[in-house]
């Protein structure tokens, strides 16, 4: 099994939130200000597969998708070569992207750093997207060149109603296993002490 599969089975198991996780990682992993938009409450985890948008052409998204494994997070950001506030703006998914990642190609989820369209569309299939914000403008579908990052892929995604942590390949350590198994004793402590009668500041800030 590889480390990647470990990491998810153990996430899975132990009922870790992305809090729990971004804890885990020293308060990092967290990629982008998503939120969720549509589909059931619950905590989604799997694989990522990073489909980028570039330059305002979600071009390279659309040719990506066709290639995505089932069960994947599908993970969509905006890479421009130069920073434009009105790049920024567009929509970089629509509803027909998201439901042939989620019906056809079976994702487990949609994350979208950046803006959805089709909002409504979204929520009534209840396709489960977190996303940064809304526009009805969506990106062009322009052939790109550009050198694009997958700093994400191949990573594990955490997503749940609080927002979504990615553990990034290089941070797929035992030490990091160890970590998170830690973080499911640390909430089982917390909460134990609570109800004994101890105060969070008791319990969270001193030693």
């Amino acid at each position: 099994m590889s480390r990647q599969s470990e990491l998810q089975k153990l996430i899975t198991n132990l009922r870790l939130s992305s809090s729990d996780v971004a804890d885990a990682l020293g308060r990092r992993g967290c990629p982008t200000k998503a939120k969720q938009i549509s589909g059931p409450s619950a905590t989604f985890v799997g694989p990522v597969f990073q489909a980028p948008a570039v330059d305002g052409s979600n071009w390279l998204t659309h040719k990506l998708l066709a290639e995505m494994p089932e069960g994947s997070i599908l993970y969509v950001d905006h890479q421009c070569a130069e920073y434009t506030g009105t790049l920024m703006d567009l929509a970089l998914v629509g509803g027909l992207m998201c439901e042939y990642a989620y019906f056809y190609r079976r994702a487990a989820a949609i994350v979208v750093d950046g803006n959805v369209r089709d909002v409504e569309e979204l929520k009534s299939k209840g396709i489960p997207v977190w996303a940064s914000g809304s526009s009805p403008i969506v990106c062009t579908k322009t052939p790109t060149n550009y050198t694009f990052k997958l700093d994400f892929h191949e990573g594990v995604a955490v997503c749940d109603a609080t927002g979504v942590v990615v553990i990034r390949k290089k941070d797929m350590t035992p030490y990091l296993e160890e970590t998170l198994k830690a973080m499911g004793k640390r909430e089982e402590s917390w909460f134990k002490q609570l109800q004994e009668g101890k105060s969070t500041f008791e319990i969270t800030c001193e030693k």
